[in-house]
């Protein structure tokens, strides 16, 4: 479905990269809703942040996420 604007003949501007960011406490949330498994591999993990949205993440944020999960009682399995 393509967006259309009527009346001014001024461009849509469309963003398509952001700069937002999520809280790690709301991603490990988002991740028990969605995947009540008490286990995730490094595969699996990668899949279930694609899955809710978070496609951009450096190693150092990957880890902490790991620490907040094994901390919430779900095991990663490297």
């Amino acid at each position: 479905m393509s967006i259309k604007k009527t009346g001014s003949p001024v461009k849509i501007i469309r963003i398509t990269e952001s700069a937002l960011s999520l809280d790690p406490n709301l991603i490990v949330t988002k991740l028990k809703e969605k995947y009540p498994a008490k286990s995730f591999s490094l595969d699996q993990l990668h899949e279930a942040l694609k899955s809710i949205g978070v496609i951009d993440y450096s190693s150092n944020d990957l880890q902490h996420l790991i620490d907040l999960l094994q901390s919430s009682g779900i095991k990663v399995v490297k």
